[in-house]
């Protein structure tokens, strides 16, 4: 619970430092295309924030609800770990900045010695990192959570026992059963798979359900 409660108290701060970024390297652009983008942001990451938070707490209130569900978990995912890429390349921006800085007060240089242009690169890779996660994300809660693979692996063992020669192990992992409810489709088609591989045993970790 302890978990809980800081995620949702420490993801608007996150929200707030991340539109740094934005703000940094919308600077140069015009007046309009720079604030379209600063208000776009701000109003899309705290909509998505202020409605996850508000299903999540009311969760027991639209329990039966497999779309709400889905977009609660899936929305507040997302919407954390892409704004914490994006604050955690920011941080590493600030505190070079910050040390730069300091370094130039106490030698007494006029300037840093470095372009603008440098942090604001910075910036950009915050902002870079914070969509490559965004668009992991939103794939793989929708086209990779059905994208089933099939590797293959050919063992062999000198203390292995004749009668395992030509045995066909299938080992499956993260079915995650509970996320499926009533779509059985993609999960039909991984059965099917599996007997077309025509094991000889089958071996299941990590998680069935959630």
């Amino acid at each position: 619970m302890n978990i809980y409660y800081l995620i949702l108290y420490l993801t608007p701060l996150l929200i707030l430092y991340s539109y740094r970024s934005v703000h940094l390297v919308t600077e140069g652009m015009s007046p309009k295309s720079k604030w379209v983008i600063r208000i776009a942001y701000l109003l899309v990451t705290v909509l998505v924030y202020a409605s996850t938070t508000y299903l999540a707490v009311n969760r027991e209130k639209y329990e039966g609800n497999d779309f709400i569900r889905q977009y609660t978990i899936i929305g507040a995912i997302t919407l954390s770990v892409t704004i914490l890429s994006i604050s955690a390349f920011q941080l590493l921006s600030d505190l070079v900045l910050g040390v730069r800085l300091a370094s130039v007060n106490i030698s007494g240089k006029s300037n840093p010695g470095e372009p603008i242009s440098r942090w604001t690169f910075l910036s950009k890779v915050a902002l870079g990192a914070g969509g490559v996660m965004l668009g992991s994300f939103l794939w793989g809660t929708t086209k990779g959570i059905y994208g089933w693979r099939i590797l293959v692996n050919k063992c062999s063992f000198k203390s292995l026992p004749q009668a395992f020669d030509g045995t066909r192990i299938v080992q499956i992992s993260d079915l995650h059963l509970g996320s499926f409810r009533e779509n059985f489709g993609p999960l039909e088609e991984a059965v099917q798979l599996i007997n077309d591989l025509n094991p000889d045993y089958i071996f299941f970790h990590w998680r069935l359900g959630e």
